[in-house]
């Protein structure tokens, strides 16, 4: 219903962030955690401090990916102390160690453009901010964006680690049985799962469907 990446819910949420905004550590195919964002990171020996190198990556708007915007994301998120190094280089300073930020928040969140958010109002009112163009780090832009209802994506062709090849359209349906009629009619290809009856009506009728579980955020088709 929002672009602001804390208004949906976990699920919604995991498939924006991962599409538009790229975080600085990401899951492949494998469930393998992997860098995306970052080239590389380290960690000291009582796990309170996290060093993050980034790849030489650009927005949807062509400007380049920096520690700025890295500690902007983190920031306006939840957490604090976050130190920059360098343009490519930052640190994470932890009160306590904290293993599952890289595991599981790091992934989470992908990383936002400081200026265009700070021009969107995020300083002001972080809940509503305005952002026309939607400048996003990830491997799809936003080409048309209508509320509540879907978004057109196309590829964008400065993303350091994927490389689409299609566009892309995420459809919002109202109940659980709108996307499944759809994809029964072949007017979706790919459909996220609700009730796990679906899954068992799709495995015993549909010939041409494949049901995957995931390991992660939800199930697909």
């Amino acid at each position: 219903t929002k672009v602001h990446p804390a208004n949906d819910s976990d699920s919604v949420l995991a498939q924006y962030n991962n599409l538009i905004y790229s975080p600085l550590v990401g899951y492949n195919e494998d469930w393998e955690l992997e860098n995306v964002l970052a080239e590389d990171y380290e960690i000291n020996d009582d796990g309170t401090v996290y060093t993050f190198t980034l790849r030489d990556a650009t927005f949807h708007n062509g400007e380049p990916i920096t520690a700025e915007d890295v500690q902007f994301t983190y920031n306006f998120i939840a957490y604090e102390s976050i130190e920059i190094i360098d343009d490519q280089t930052v640190r994470f300073n932890l009160e306590t160690p904290f293993p599952a930020l890289v595991g599981r928040v790091l992934p989470f969140w992908g990383v936002l453009p400081k200026e265009v958010w700070i021009q969107g109002g995020a300083e002001d009112d972080p809940t509503n901010v305005e952002l026309d163009p939607i400048v996003g780090s990830g491997p799809y832009q936003v080409q048309q964006w209508n509320q509540g209802q879907s978004i057109f994506l196309t590829p964008h062709d400065g993303h350091p680690l994927y490389t689409p090849e299609s566009e892309l359209v995420l459809q919002a349906f109202s109940d659980d049985q709108a996307p499944f009629r759809a994809f029964q009619e072949g007017e979706i290809n790919i459909l996220s799962i609700g009730p796990p009856a679906i899954a068992e009506d799709i495995r015993e009728n549909m010939d041409n469907a494949e049901v995957t579980v995931m390991g992660g955020f939800q199930s697909t088709i």
